[in-house]
């Protein structure tokens, strides 16, 4: 739906369908479309979205770890600038 596709994931009939929030029937034709889409159409919408995942949020291999390393980085150095302050 609009309301959780803020980071725009969905590019709407290229990655899969979007549909407005808080509404049935535009959720239940879009359902009905994927139950009788094609398995080529399907399986070129998931590779599309699949690219776009990782062209956006996975730059290359190590991006998770390393995005993941500087959290920690980060927080470990507030707390011992934390500790200094106090002793």
């Amino acid at each position: 739906s609009h309301a959780v596709n803020i980071d725009g994931v969905v590019k709407h009939e290229e990655t899969g369908l979007e549909v407005p929030t808080c509404t049935v029937a535009p959720l239940v034709e879009a359902l009905r479309r994927m139950l009788f889409e094609s398995d080529d159409h399907l399986r070129w919408m998931g590779g599309l979205g699949r690219r776009h995942v990782m062209d956006r949020f996975v730059p290359h291999p190590n991006y998770m770890v390393e995005r993941t390393v500087a959290v920690y980085d980060a927080l470990l150095k507030d707390r011992f600038d934390q500790i200094g302050r106090t002793s």
